[in-house]
């Protein structure tokens, strides 16, 4: 084998190693879109009163009150996150120091618990409002679906 065949053999061996790589690198990136698309939708509030819209036939006035309601749970739920992050991070920082003070550990423990706690009195409020706006057939329909959708209502999980 000449040099120039060599040289010529390479370069397509080269370009066919970029083709796959691009290909590769196209799947993983659309890959990585679909499962953020669907991790956004889960929490997308339009995406949890289009849901319930279609299946218990809500009203527009329903969906209406729905979004508010989520709207205003998720900027509570955002706020507490970040507060219960810090005070983790805190209580972390202290529980791994040279001068561990178990006591003030413990008192942040303490406030990460009841945020939490708080987070859930969030969740069982945004519960009993969506309960006060829906009638009893679409309560009855809803109970029948509550397994399907509770992630929707779940607190978002950031940072933890």
């Amino acid at each position: 084998m000449d040099s120039s065949t060599g040289k010529n053999l390479l370069t397509k061996i080269l370009i066919l190693v970029l083709i796959l790589n691009s290909a590769v690198m196209l799947y993983l990136l659309w890959q990585n879109n679909q499962l953020r698309n669907h991790k956004k939708d889960r929490h997308d509030k339009r995406g949890i009163a289009l849901l319930l819209k279609e299946k218990l036939d809500l009203k527009d006035d329903q969906v209406a009150q729905i979004d508010a309601i989520r709207r205003e749970f998720l900027k509570k739920e955002e706020l507490l996150s970040v507060i219960i992050k810090a005070q983790r991070d805190s209580m972390n920082e202290i529980m791994f120091s040279d001068k561990c003070d178990t006591i003030v550990v413990k008192k942040l423990a303490w406030r990460v618990a009841e945020n939490e706690y708080k987070m859930e009195r969030y969740r069982i409020n945004q519960a009993i409002q969506l309960q006060k706006i829906l009638d009893s057939e679409q309560l009855s329909k809803l109970r029948t679906y509550v397994k399907d959708i509770r992630d929707y209502f779940k607190p978002l999980k950031k940072n933890r």
